[in-house]
């Protein structure tokens, strides 16, 4: 959005036609879009820092947390530091995206069969869960071995971490 509104002033400025005040008027006003784009990009990325820091220490199992926006995109995301990214960068997201078309395929069903409280999905390396805020979506990974007593405790308490969250 930004980087469309640069190349239009851009253009604006090799025209011959283009009145200076006006094109110092669209520069100003770019400019303000732009930072205020930054600043509530910023914020809300390092908001979600101690909440990733709290479910990173509910169990040592836990592998990989991230923030998805209802859009797809990653908002955050946290790997435990002793651990090897199972994934590569571009799966990842990838993988992500995926996660919020599956929520919205989920969604169709709310009506009938209630709301979705977690997703959990056991594979051989890895074992995945998903949940659901208002316009976020939580995916978490665990070690495969971890209990399902374990895993319960650990879903349970990061719906109490993110019930606010929206």
């Amino acid at each position: 959005q930004i980087t469309k509104l640069w190349k239009k002033y851009l253009v604006l400025q090799t025209l011959p036609f283009i009145n200076p005040f006006f094109l110092f008027i669209f520069k100003i006003s770019s400019t303000v879009i732009f930072d205020h784009f930054c600043q509530n990009l910023l914020a809300d990325k390092d908001e979600f820092d101690p909440l990733l820091k709290k479910i990173g220490k509910l169990n040592k199992k836990i592998r990989f947390i991230a923030i998805i926006h209802k859009n797809g995109k990653i908002l955050k995301s946290e790997m435990r530091d002793e651990v090897p990214s199972l994934l590569k960068t571009k799966n990842e997201e990838k993988f992500c995206q995926d996660v919020t078309a599956r929520r919205k395929m989920r969604e169709e069903f709310d009506k009938s069969l209630g709301k979705v409280r977690f997703v959990n999905v056991e594979r051989e390396n890895i074992s995945q869960i998903v949940m659901y805020a208002k316009t976020k979506s939580l995916f978490i990974t665990v070690e495969p071995e971890i209990s399902i007593t374990d895993k319960t405790k650990i879903i349970s308490q990061i719906k109490k971490l993110t019930v606010n969250l929206k």
